[in-house]
């Protein structure tokens, strides 16, 4: 027996850090975990506790400026309900030039050309230009016959160099 050691060696141990196993490397995961969570929700607490005191900030600028505005002031600049029924009010009263002009034109007779167009409040003036007095005539008696045009007056009437005669007309809108 040669060959055979009877020596036995005892093993020591290590100073330091050990290695860890696999069931203490799951409890040091969410240890980490959970103070990441910690530190999420303290950045969290401050952030609202910003954002509160901007709210506040915010509301005491508002209960300042309506201070401001009292009373009568108030409901005078607050009132738009109002303001459009004023403003739907006038434009409802007001003739629209595009009608008028649809108008002029669905009464115009072939042989006469518009050469000018004034929208008065509640008139209209036109200036037109034809080759003979029986053009002109039957343009009138048009605008005479439309429902649209009433108190129909002729204001001038006059022939230029080329013969053409242009005449101006004043009309009342219904």
């Amino acid at each position: 027996m040669a060959n055979i050691n009877l020596l036995q060696k005892i093993p020591q141990k290590k100073e330091g850090f050990e290695k860890i196993g696999i069931s203490n490397k799951g409890a040091g995961i969410s240890l980490v975990i959970l103070f990441i969570a910690l530190i999420v929700l303290v950045i969290l607490k401050i952030y609202v506790g910003n954002l509160d005191k901007k709210v506040l900030n915010v509301n005491g600028k508002i209960s300042v400026e309506s201070l401001v505005l009292k009373g009568n002031d108030a409901d005078h600049i607050a009132d738009v309900q109002t303001r459009l029924e004023k403003i739907k009010s006038n434009v409802d009263s007001m003739k629209n030039p595009e009608n008028i002009l649809k108008e002029l034109e669905k009464n115009m007779v072939q042989g006469v050309a518009l050469k000018s167009f004034e929208n008065k409040e509640s008139a209209v003036s036109v200036l037109a230009v034809t080759n003979s007095f029986t053009n002109m005539a039957k343009q009138i008696l048009s605008f005479k016959e439309s429902k649209y045009f009433k108190g129909i007056k002729v204001t001038t009437t006059e022939r230029d160099k080329e013969g053409k005669i242009s005449f101006g007309l004043d009309m009342k809108i219904e």
